[in-house]
């Protein structure tokens, strides 16, 4: 395996798990406390809020009921948030590669009002015959528990790779494990 990595080595990977800005407001220091005394939520009175809920109820068991997957993954430049992302060409020459992804049909577990997305993502570099060069389990944790429907979910993944020459091709696996429905998913 040495001789893999005097080709190139791998200096940092970061894995970053980022939701819609939306649901980042919502998040409190303590998801499992109780509203303050003395504040109510209050909903508007419109027929238009029951029916969202009801999709977004709908929305959930159909991806607990589907296969999970990609919708997305796309090598960047940058990624800013949820869908803002600067795709690089794949001939660029680079030493730091930045991957957005999109799971898709990710389980949620709603317990009273709590909605709970458990997943973990592994890493793995392999050569072009597939040999693992590099492995890493359990890279990022995606742990969430949140007041209200996480619908869409994405996350960054950041190679910095420190050249001593040009390497030889390599690929990237990325494996989504999906601890409420007890799947995993990957892609090259």
């Amino acid at each position: 395996m040495t001789g893999y990595f005097s080709l190139f080595a791998i200096t940092t990977i970061l894995l970053t798990l980022t939701m819609p800005l939306s649901h980042a407001q919502e998040t409190q220091p303590d998801p499992l406390s109780a509203p303050e005394s003395g504040k109510r939520i209050v909903a508007p009175k419109d027929s238009s809020v029951q029916e969202i809920t009801n999709l977004k109820a709908s929305i959930i068991e159909l991806q607990n009921k589907s296969k999970l997957g990609f919708n997305k993954i796309v090598t960047c430049k940058s990624v800013d948030a949820f869908g803002v992302y600067s795709p690089i060409e794949p001939s660029t020459p680079t030493n730091k590669l930045i991957f957005y992804v999109e799971p898709a049909n990710f389980s949620t577990l709603q317990s009273a009002d709590r909605y709970i997305i458990d997943c973990a993502v592994d890493l793995q570099i392999l050569d072009i015959h597939g040999k693992p060069l590099l492995s890493t389990e359990n890279a990022s944790k995606i742990n969430r528990i949140s007041r209200s429907p996480i619908l869409d979910l994405y996350f960054k993944i950041e190679l910095n790779l420190k050249m001593e020459k040009k390497p030889a091709a390599m690929m990237v696996r990325i494996v989504l494990h999906d601890k409420i429905k007890n799947q995993s998913a990957s892609a090259n």
